[in-house]
Parts: structure tokens; C-alpha cells; sequence
């Protein structure tokens, strides 16, 4: 028979890790003692992305904002200085940010597909 806490299970392996960190173990305990889902999907909602978007969302979003700057001054003897600063979005700190991305839209992916099986699968008695 499926259980209540069923309907948490995709939530709590996608995002519990921001659950003062243990939602996402809380996730995956509730997700392998639970008859509604295959091996399978057990495996992948657990190998996938460990901790859920909890670790990888966070450092996506800093490498993102990640710029550079660099500034140049101008003045001459007995006039004020100024400060110029360009500030430009680093080409590496987007590369590096491709596999993080990809990390955020795996563990997404699996959580729809974890919510989609539990939708369309009827309960099963036991």
C-alpha cells in the first residue's frame, strides 16, 4: 500500500537538503522502504545527485555571479586621482558552471521522474 509520505519523497530527494541538511537522507530512507517505486529509480534518485540541489544550486549561483575587475587610476602632480573599474562576467567562471547546471537539471529531472511514476503507478497492497 502506498504511503501518505510518498508525495514527499521527490521533494525531499530534489530539495531536503536545505532541511537543515538531513531532508534528503529523510528522502531517500522513506523512497527505499517505500513499495511505489522500482530498483531503478531507488538507484538513480539516490546516486544521481547525493544531498539534492542543496549543495550543488548554491555554488551554481556564486560561480554565476562570479566577476572580475580591474581598474586603472589617472591623475596627474596636484590633480585629483580617479578610479576607473571595468567589471566584466569571467568566460571560465561560466564553463566551470556547465557541470553544475547539468547537476541542478539531473536531480530535477529525477524528482519529476520519481513524482510522475508515483502518479501513475496504482497502489499496491501488501
Amino acid at each position: 500500500m502506498r504511503s501518505s509520505r510518498d508525495r514527499w519523497v521527490p521533494w525531499l530527494v530534489l530539495a531536503g537538503g536545505f532541511l537543515a541538511g538531513i531532508g534528503w537522507f529523510v528522502g531517500v530512507a522513506w523512497l527505499w522502504s517505500s513499495s511505489t517505486w522500482t530498483r531503478r529509480e531507488k538507484l538513480l534518485a539516490t546516486a544521481v545527485v547525493p544531498g539534492g540541489i542543496a549543495l550543488t544550486l548554491p555554488i551554481l549561483i556564486f560561480s554565476l555571479s562570479a566577476r572580475t575587475s580591474d581598474c586603472a587610476r589617472f591623475g596627474s602632480p596636484g590633480q585629483p586621482t580617479v578610479t576607473r573599474c571595468l567589471s566584466t562576467w569571467s568566460v571560465t567562471s561560466a564553463a566551470s558552471s556547465v557541470p553544475l547546471a547539468l547537476l541542478v537539471v539531473a536531480a530535477v529531472a529525477v524528482a519529476v521522474k520519481l513524482e510522475k511514476a508515483r502518479r501513475e503507478r496504482p497502489p499496491t497492497a501488501k
